[in-house]
């Protein structure tokens, strides 16, 4: 995760280089000591703080000595994200109407620089930062919030190609899927979330973040059943069968459906197939390919509003319509349920 960003206004070069000393440890720290500077800082890097010295001497701009104050009125003319940005006054001028005046316009403190500890200084940074970040979870999880609303079917699309492994083509599989959902009557219902370089850590978080109703794996699997993931290096990591179908007993409440698309997957969707409504795994190797054109297929009839064994099918077909000799791999496994009555659009 990058760093937070601070914007130092500041014209005096060895108090600049102060605070950037004791607040690196914080966010990355960029010195402008002129409004021109500022502003193009501003709209490239968008910081979380700033810190802002009113008088700064000989500005080309503000020719005024109180620059500071001229640069604070223009950050709350702009468009947000701008104008909200935390702003940290640290001046010498000791004016009471210089920091009502910045106090009006939405500061987050006031320090005078011979009445003030840089300990102070940094606290109210830290202060600032915890706020936006804050702010930040709160957004995102509204976010989410309102993705869940106007799309009702979360699809958690999950991929793995180690590097010790033949490289996959799922940046294409998923590419494929999501032009075949956009060209679908109600493929507007679907929202889908995508991951590569999946590990085992990775798969409980997914589920409980997103709660899918369609869970997709794209990558490679054993010939004893089990789906390869990765590790923290980057090597294959197989995943035991039983360890994965207890964990959607567990976590797969909203999981309805379940694709496997992974060579000699069927084992482990047998197993995932006792917790869910249906899952398709495949029966022996399946090239990429004949992988591809059986999930754009399948996700384009379920974005037409077509049942799961409608779109089973229809993904099979896809197969033979394009020549890849494989139509049979694809195995649907429902095993309390009837895929012909799982529709996932409205």
């Amino acid at each position: 995760m990058p760093l937070p960003r601070i914007l130092i206004i500041e014209d005096d070069k060895p108090t600049a280089s102060k605070y950037a000393r004791v607040l690196k440890q914080l966010g990355e720290c960029t010195i402008v000591k002129s409004s021109p500077k500022v502003f193009y800082q501003l709209l490239l890097s968008n910081p979380q703080v700033i810190l802002l010295d009113i008088e700064l001497k000989g500005d080309p701009i503000f020719k005024s000595k109180k620059a500071g104050i001229r640069i604070l009125e223009k950050l709350r003319e702009l468009p947000p994200p701008y104008r909200h940005t935390s702003v940290i006054v640290v001046t010498g001028n000791r004016e009471p109407e210089i920091e009502t005046r910045c106090r009006q316009l939405g500061i987050t403190d006031f320090f005078v620089k011979s009445a003030y500890s840089i300990h102070e200084l940094r606290n109210s940074v830290t202060r600032s930062l915890e706020r936006w970040e804050q702010k930040q979870r709160e957004q995102k999880q509204q976010e989410q919030e309102r993705r869940r609303k106007e799309f009702p079917t979360v699809i958690l699309f999950l991929a793995a190609s180690p590097l010790d492994a033949t490289q996959i083509g799922w940046y294409q599989e998923f590419h494929d899927m999501h032009q075949a959902l956009q060209r679908a009557e109600f493929g507007n219902q679907f929202d889908i979330w995508s991951f590569g370089e999946i590990r085992p850590s990775d798969l409980q978080t997914c589920l409980q973040k997103y709660r899918p109703e369609i869970v997709h794996f794209s990558g490679h699997g054993s010939k004893s059943g089990e789906i390869i993931l990765e590790k923290r290096g980057g090597e294959s990591h197989p995943v035991p069968v039983e360890a994965l179908s207890k964990l959607f007993s567990i976590l797969g409440g909203k999981v309805r459906c379940v694709v496997l698309n992974a060579c000699y997957s069927e084992p482990q969707a047998q197993a995932i197939a006792k917790h869910v409504e249906c899952v398709i795994g495949m029966s022996g190797e399946i090239y990429d390919g004949a992988a591809i054109s059986f999930a754009t297929a399948f996700y384009q009839a379920l974005g037409f509003g077509n049942d799961v064994k409608t779109a089973f099918e229809l993904g099979c077909v896809q197969i033979d319509l394009d020549r890849l000799d494989e139509p049979d791999k694809p195995k649907l496994i429902a095993l309390n349920n009837d895929p012909a009555t799982i529709v996932f659009t409205e």
